[in-house]
């Protein structure tokens, strides 16, 4: 979501709102190599962030 060092403010809430969204099942989609959507979000769960 955020690239930045671990131990900075950012770094912290950044992952609270990953967190967050995952929680409630919401995913963000970039599209940077032109899947589809769905093949995206699948990708998505299915990795363990």
């Amino acid at each position: 979501m955020v690239s930045c060092k671990s131990n900075t403010k950012l770094f912290k809430e950044a992952v609270g709102i990953k967190e967050y969204l995952k929680a409630k099942g919401i995913y963000i989609v970039f599209d940077s190599d032109n899947q589809t959507k769905e093949i995206k979000i699948q990708e998505i769960k299915t990795l363990n962030f």
